[in-house]
């Protein structure tokens, strides 16, 4: 009986540690190249709470993908909910010791954003944003900086989120 290459799987979660590790030195660059969503229909986003990943869909069909943190503890929520357009360039908590850059309203207080900033903008904290592609957050959806920026101005307002 002949013996079957490594399963695909494998080579998928290898390439996955790469990009992780790629993102992890690069953590201020798109995870890849961004498309323009003027150009797309029917857009969602589906956060991967177990991979740790946020993939952009048209029309059901990932066009895009960002390694992610989500919240420690399982502190996302999960479901299906809807963007309202609400965002900004920046945001401090000072009970927690820190913010974000160009923030995008998921539901309530969780929100896609940068990787953690001080109290100025640009700020970053180098410790928290080598931690993408693991769960770091306090409930929300951190980013890179410049996918968190093309988030902010791309993502449609309306636009379903599912966070599973």
């Amino acid at each position: 009986m002949e013996r079957r290459a490594t399963p695909a799987v494998n080579e998928t979660l290898a390439n996955r540690q790469a990009l992780v590790e790629r993102v992890r030195a690069n953590w201020r660059d798109a995870t890849g190249e961004q498309p323009d969503l003027s150009r797309y229909p029917d857009i969602s986003v589906d956060v991967s709470l177990k991979d740790q990943m946020v993939y952009v869909k048209s029309a059901g069909k990932v066009i895009y993908e960002m390694v992610a943190s989500t919240g420690i503890n399982d502190t996302t929520p999960h479901g299906t909910f809807r963007t309202n357009g609400q965002g900004g360039d920046h945001f401090y908590t000072p009970r927690d010791h820190m913010g974000g850059d160009y923030w995008t309203r998921i539901t309530g207080v969780y929100l896609f954003h940068s990787v953690p900033t001080n109290e100025e903008a640009g700020d970053y904290i180098v410790s928290e944003a080598v931690k993408l592609g693991e769960p770091a957050s306090h409930g929300c959806v951190r980013l890179t900086v410049a996918d968190a920026k093309w988030v902010h101005e791309q993502l449609p307002k309306g636009t379903p989120v599912t966070i599973e």
